[in-house]
């Protein structure tokens, strides 16, 4: 090759690895902002799966507290009551209020296959076999972790009915107190 034709080959070959240097870059920065992204998202999505996880679980307590209510002390009256959340480092002041409907018969029935309504120990007790109802509604309520006593803002809010039966189980008349009250009764939802 002449000196003469390697001069004019030599620009060509000029800044060809620049230029793939930067397609190279060019193609690591999306990938890494597509990452990025995708972190963000994913953080976001566990976020909210928490939130929505702890109004559930309130709401599954609301449940629990009912029942225990109406086998241990047969109360059967709707009740509200608030769950504290403390979280280290918050910059949210949260709590879970939960309000709890009646405790409400729904289907009461004859307990034939109860030996206890035998004739023998337990006299004239008339045991039956009775499924009740409560619904819960949980509500996730925060505000600003500089001003906790502030303006509150439902961040969740979670509604859970359930049907349970007992038997042997003996008719209250407390139960049926709510079969009288219509807006009790509303608070049930199937």
């Amino acid at each position: 090759m002449s000196p003469i034709s390697r001069k004019l080959r030599r620009p060509r070959q000029q800044g060809s690895a620049f230029v793939i240097v930067l397609a190279v870059l060019a193609a690591l920065t999306i990938i890494g902002l597509a990452i990025a992204f995708t972190t963000q998202i994913e953080l976001q999505i566990g976020g909210t799966e928490r939130l929505t996880n702890r109004v559930f679980y309130a709401a599954d307590t609301g449940v629990s507290v009912a029942t225990a209510r109406a086998l241990v002390a047969g109360a059967y009256a709707p009740v509200v009551f608030n769950i504290r959340d403390s979280v280290a480092g918050s910059v949210v002041s949260a709590q879970n209020q939960v309000s709890v409907s009646a405790f409400y018969p729904i289907n009461d029935q004859p307990c034939n296959l109860c030996q206890i309504n035998d004739a023998g120990d337990y006299g004239a007790s008339s045991y039956r076999k009775i499924n009740h109802a409560v619904t819960v509604v949980a509500n996730r309520l925060g505000a600003p972790a500089s001003n906790p006593t502030g303006p509150t803002t439902n961040l969740a809010q979670k509604t859970l009915t359930t049907m349970m039966e007992f038997q042997p189980w003996q008719a209250s008349s407390d139960a049926y107190a709510a079969a009288n009250n219509p807006t009790q009764v509303a608070n049930i939802k199937f």
